[in-house]
């Protein structure tokens, strides 16, 4: 993982939360937005534990 995995995922997250806060998405929508979300957040994490840790 380098930093634009970081930067990839942590943006991608980002847009997903805010697609799940939009008034235009589907209240149905919402939870699995938010979990690809999730999945996304947890890439950007171990991107950043990655280049931290020099790897």
């Amino acid at each position: 993982m380098n930093k634009k995995d970081f930067t990839h995922h942590f943006g991608e997250a980002e847009r997903l939360l805010d697609q799940a806060e939009s008034p235009n998405t589907p209240e149905s929508a919402r939870a699995e937005i938010v979990d690809k979300a999730n999945v996304h957040a947890q890439l950007a994490t171990a991107a950043a534990v990655a280049l931290r840790a020099g790897l």
